[in-house]
């Protein structure tokens, strides 16, 4: 059995935390829908599984339900097989009743806690009707029986793993792939991809909904060679955004520039939302300052999202009145005249040639070391 393991798809999901960049990001959340279903079509799947929260809530509007609809036709032949999450809970009046989910024949939404066949292998579908539950909403699946000894068994389930017997998060026995012989245990709930094992899997939320959350944007393909066998579990990238969190202490040139190539690595700037929180120390120059000023500017302007969170608690001026005479004061004078363009007179004019950064970072070090002389 070959198939797409997906889940927490969250369409509707209002996004509030991309603030004016919300609907941008919302976007994305399909395009990361679209990407797991050109997977399961260049990959020819058996099936798709989908193990809750396809939805994020009740109060969605209907345009997203026909746009969900629209997608999922797109992957037909290929069966689609849906449960409700603790999100979209499948419950009188919840999304799945309305006039607008009408789904093509090849989609099948699990309402019920009973096995389904697909071709030689059989689903073990866990839905839930109620947003919390302290019951594992996989303790009903049985054992596997003399009848099934020649197929694959895969549960289909929403809810956490290694969470308290009290938690209301539907727990989930870590165990449950092995205690029920099955081949595998597709998961959803939690938003990061995560491995319990050998049979059981999060491939995580498609695309990430937020800050701090670990390893999202995965869908896993999956293949089962025969009843018994370890799965063979690929992940497929699907999420595009990063949202992401740096904290950063400043002390000079190299600092800024280090900042510069972090965020760099961290892809495309379209495509990220960080939240940046300096503390600048110590004394920098008025250059140094000015070009960490210009990289906020343009971060500011390229990413989705940027947001801002500096301390200059700790900031000294870098001037030249806290030198002793002589040598010292003279050479802070030679950089400072180089750092503003001007070519120092006398012995210090070869100086003007250097770098900016390189005069930066000398005349940093420089009152560094002038503080621990006289201190």
């Amino acid at each position: 059995m070959k198939f797409i393991h997906t889940a927490d798809w969250h369409l509707g999901a209002g996004m509030a935390s991309a603030e004016t960049n919300a609907g941008k990001a919302r976007e994305a959340r399909f395009e990361a829908a679209e990407r797991v279903l050109d997977v399961s079509r260049e990959q020819e799947v058996d099936a798709v599984l989908v193990a809750g929260d396809l939805f994020d809530g009740p109060d969605i509007d209907d345009e997203v339900v026909r746009r969900a609809i629209r997608l999922l036709d797109a992957v037909a032949p290929i069966p689609v097989f849906i449960i409700p999450g603790n999100h979209d809970i499948a419950t009188a009046g919840g999304v799945w009743d309305r006039s607008s989910w009408r789904p093509p024949d090849h989609v099948h939404l699990l309402l019920d806690r009973e096995p389904r066949g697909i071709g030689d292998a059989v689903l073990y579908p866990c839905p839930l009707t109620q947003k919390q539950s302290r019951r594992d909403p996989t303790a009903w699946i049985p054992g596997r029986t003399d009848a099934e000894v020649d197929r694959i068994r895969v549960g289909l389930a929403h809810g956490g793993l290694d969470v308290a017997h009290w938690d209301t998060n539907f727990p989930i026995d870590p165990a449950r792939a092995e205690t029920a012989d099955l081949d595998y245990l597709a998961l959803g709930d939690w938003h990061g991809y995560r491995a319990q094992g050998d049979r059981t899997f999060y491939p995580g939320s498609i695309e990430s909904t937020g800050f701090g959350v670990s390893d999202p944007g995965w869908a896993l393909l999956v293949e089962v060679e025969a009843p018994g066998s370890p799965p063979t579990v690929e992940r497929i990238r699907t999420g595009r955004l990063v949202w992401r969190t740096l904290e950063r202490e400043i002390l000079g040139a190299t600092d800024v520039e280090q900042l510069d190539a972090d965020v760099a690595a961290l892809g495309p700037a379209e495509s990220l939302l960080l939240r940046l929180e300096l503390r600048l120390e110590g004394e920098l120059s008025p250059p140094v300052l000015a070009d960490l000023d210009a990289l906020v500017t343009r971060l500011a302007e390229a990413c989705l999202l940027f947001t801002l969170d500096r301390d200059d608690a700790g900031l000294r001026s870098a001037t030249g009145d806290d030198l002793p005479e002589g040598l010292l004061r003279r050479a802070d004078e030679i950089l400072e005249q180089a750092l503003d363009g001007r070519i120092p007179e006398g012995a210090g004019r070869e100086v003007a040639s250097e770098p900016r950064d390189v005069l930066a970072e000398a005349r940093t070090l420089l009152h560094s070391l002038a503080r621990s002389a006289t201190s």
